[in-house]
């Protein structure tokens, strides 16, 4: 078969029309192989190994024979063709030294940097330590302050309960009582010794063998019962139960008047009841 009237792409090395300008199985544009084409200055050919054809160059494949062309082959004739410059080597020698460049502002700066934020780090951490230091002591003062007022109170509610003791057995160490009414009268001198005890009376009730002590709803006797703090009330208690064991104490025959019962006026009902000394009902510790 002539090899004029077959065509081959110049990639892939499949047979293509003569007339294509691609190919159709890889889409490579193909060169045209006319004389004007391969004699103008800009295409660069090589001779085919083959058959002897001028080809150009970066073809894969001869477009008249199909031999598959090498890499060797497509650069034999730029080699030939052009021969790089050899680059001549300077004669001249730059004796002179390099100056190398200097990093000393750099270097003063980032030192300053670093000394900035170390004294801000120290201040940081005295403020904090000092801060520390003040919320331990403002917290060791109020714990201080918080136990004197404690022994304070503490105090105070002791105080007047030890002076009703002695105020109580001053006035019944020698006494005897031989009715309820002796009782009541001692119940009653006890009560009008009690801080805010105005408004409150005492009787002798027959009928239960006690002594009542009423109180009114607005004395602060009352109001300290429910209070968070009842030294008022305790007072009374203590008070009470002394009375009452010195009138046990002290009562002559057979007859016991030392049962006294403490009553709210507005509601009737008994807040407290002491008997011999001994407290069987307190509506502060229900």
């Amino acid at each position: 078969m002539n090899s004029e009237n077959k065509k081959f792409c110049i990639n892939c090395g499949k047979e293509i029309p003569p007339t294509a300008l691609y190919c159709p199985y890889c889409n490579t544009k193909q060169p045209s192989l006319e004389s004007t084409y391969l004699n103008r200055s800009d295409v660069k050919t090589h001779q085919c190994p083959r058959c002897k054809n001028l080809i150009p160059d970066g073809a894969a494949y001869c477009p008249y024979c199909d031999e598959p062309q090498t890499r060797s082959q497509n650069n034999a004739s730029q080699q030939q063709t052009s021969q790089p410059a050899k680059v001549q080597p300077s004669t001249k020698q730059n004796n002179k030294p390099r100056r190398r460049k200097s990093h000393f502002w750099r270097n003063v700066i980032v030192l300053l940097v670093v000394i900035l934020l170390a004294v801000i780090a120290f201040f940081t951490y005295q403020n904090y330590h000092n801060s520390q230091m003040q919320s331990n002591q403002n917290q060791t003062s109020q714990a201080q302050t918080g136990k004197a007022d404690n022994n304070k109170d503490q105090a105070n509610q002791s105080k007047p309960q030890n002076n009703i003791i002695e105020i109580v057995k001053s006035f019944t160490q020698n006494n005897k009582y031989e009715s309820g009414q002796d009782a009541a009268q001692d119940v009653q001198k006890v009560v009008d010794k009690i801080p805010d005890s105005s408004g409150s009376n005492v009787k002798w009730n027959p009928n239960t063998q006690t002594v009542n002590v009423n109180l009114p709803s607005s004395s602060p006797i009352v109001k300290s019962i429910d209070s968070s703090s009842p030294q008022v009330w305790d007072t009374t208690v203590k008070a009470l139960q002394t009375i009452s064991q010195e009138i046990s104490n002290h009562s002559t025959g057979n007859d016991d008047y030392s049962n006294i019962k403490v009553v709210r006026d507005d509601t009737g009902q008994p807040v407290l009841q002491v008997d011999k000394g001994n407290v069987s009902l307190n509506s502060r510790t229900k």
